[in-house]
């Protein structure tokens, strides 16, 4: 029992540093941020703070970690369900919506971050391909079976990321009706001739 409740403090613990260093790093930004006031931020002594992370680069790479392993978990499952592609494709995109909303603070910290990280150490990027080339794939199976507009999938994901940023973070507030019927006018089967 001690055990679980000291587990449990520490993961509450590493997320108080998690927030605390967001929003140093958003006033400051992640070069200018010092560990010292990481640690007051967090309402933490620096010794504390460094037990958990020795440096600024092991806090950011756990942020990028566990934000995009979240989004790829949350949608992870409902990836071989069997429904057309664009039913599909909206589902996924609803799905992280909600993830996304219900921890805005590391996601519009994590949607903007620099890439400071160097590759070696981009524990992350599994996580972050694997969506990107899910969604992707998905794009392509519905371009080929006409249930999506014949657009170049490539394109589509970095439009998409600006209408996904836009409806996220700058305050347009759709429920999950809205969000479908947008996705579903921007993703209309082309109309043949």
């Amino acid at each position: 029992m001690k055990n679980e409740r000291k587990i449990e403090e520490r993961k509450i613990r590493k997320e108080r540093i998690i927030i605390g260093a967001i929003n140093i790093f958003k006033k400051k930004g992640v070069e200018n941020a010092t560990m010292s006031e990481i640690a007051k931020e967090s309402g933490f002594g620096t010794a504390t703070l460094y037990y958990y992370f020795p440096s600024k680069e092991e806090i950011l790479i756990n942020m990028m970690e566990r934000g995009w392993m979240q989004l790829w978990e949350s949608i992870e499952d409902k990836m071989n369900e069997n429904i057309p592609s664009r039913q599909k494709f909206i589902k996924l995109l609803n799905i992280m919506s909600k993830t996304v909303k219900n921890n805005k603070t590391l996601y519009e910290f994590l949607f903007t971050a620099p890439n400071i990280i160097d590759k070696s150490k981009q524990s992350w990027k599994p996580y972050q391909e694997s969506l990107y080339k899910s969604l992707q794939e998905i794009l392509e199976e519905g371009a080929k079976d006409d249930n999506i507009t014949n657009l170049q999938p490539e394109l589509v994901m970095k439009a998409l990321g600006g209408i996904f940023h836009g409806i996220v973070f700058l305050g347009y507030e759709l429920n999950e009706n809205e969000f479908t019927t947008i996705m579903n006018k921007f993703l209309k089967p082309s109309v043949k001739k």
